[in-house]
């Protein structure tokens, strides 16, 4: 890998150029980065720059990633949320900052009268904008120690709590658990998690630095069906994700009597590669305590 980005505005630009050579991300990566500018130059026509405190109710999408990035390149300072019951905290934590919400998920409106944004980033959005007079998307110079989001956490016994993540904490963290997948470019890398909260958040820069293929599902599958389905080489997951029932077809049913359901614990050893797929090297597994049943359930070196 060459060196990492100074800040991570500047990822997008980065995998487009580390990546160019590997066919099966290279187009994709320069989509990426022209919707990443895009989106950077209609951030600043709303008056986005250095310090500004940007707050968005976004699904866990491919759009949510590139607002993200383009937000981090303009150096402000990001604080995402994915559940419309938690927007009360950024008016209970900040005083001015700019609201983009999705236009499907219905919040409630600011108490404080902060700019409201509705929109779903779509190419549609951007041609009934001003963005095709605007060229200035740029990534700004920004501190490795300044502040890329706010995240909201639960401390200790107490309720959520804002955490500040600086753009340092984001890249070092991605770097470093990098160095323990088994991925190569081009690997598809399956999101579950939501990017509001630090494990998903830097689970899915990990694999974009790895060159990995981002796939964010668009159905309502049991999570082991939506491994299967998307051709995952990984996957990260939190423990009951792995105590979903999972989808039994073929020869797999079989073993099962012809049941079509069963738990991880009820499948033998030979059973788990199929009911996950063939493509499959490594599942992540974080976010809370794993049950010890679990973790011997995939001692055996399944994905390797």
């Amino acid at each position: 890998m060459s060196k990492i980005p100074l800040h991570a505005g500047l990822v997008a630009d980065f995998i487009a150029i580390e990546f160019a050579d590997i066919p099966q991300v290279a187009t994709e990566n320069t989509l990426f980065l022209k919707k990443v500018l895009r989106i950077t130059s209609w951030l600043r026509l709303q008056g986005v720059k250095k310090n500004s405190l940007i707050v968005s109710l976004f699904p866990p999408d491919k759009n949510w990633i590139a607002l993200d990035m383009a937000i981090l390149r303009c150096g402000a300072i990001h604080v995402p949320f994915h559940m419309a019951d938690e927007i009360s905290l950024a008016a209970e934590y900040f005083e001015q900052y700019l609201f983009i919400v999705h236009r499907d998920i219905k919040y409630q409106t600011d108490t404080k009268a902060n700019q409201i944004i509705v929109t779903d980033l779509s190419d549609d959005f951007f041609q009934d904008s001003d963005i095709h007079n605007s060229t200035d998307n740029k990534a700004v110079e920004v501190d490795p120690h300044h502040p890329a989001e706010i995240i909201f956490s639960y401390h200790r016994d107490c309720g959520p709590k804002p955490f500040v993540i600086s753009h340092d904490n984001l890249l070092k963290t991605a770097v470093a658990a990098g160095k323990e997948l088994p991925l190569t470019p081009g690997d598809k890398y399956l999101s579950l998690l939501p990017f509001s909260k630090i494990y998903g958040r830097v689970s899915l820069l990990t694999h974009q630095l790895l060159g990995c293929i981002i796939e964010c599902p668009q159905q309502i599958l049991l999570p082991s069906r939506l491994i299967k389905v998307s051709k995952a080489a990984s996957v990260a997951v939190v423990p009951s994700m792995l105590q979903y029932p999972v989808k039994v077809d073929g020869a797999c049913s079989q073993l099962l009597k012809g049941r079509s359901l069963a738990t991880l614990d009820e499948l033998p050893p030979e059973a788990i590669r199929p009911v996950l797929g063939d493509t499959l090297k490594i599942i992540i597994c974080g976010g809370a305590m794993i049950p010890s049943d679990l973790l011997q359930k995939f001692k055996r070196p399944l994905f390797l």
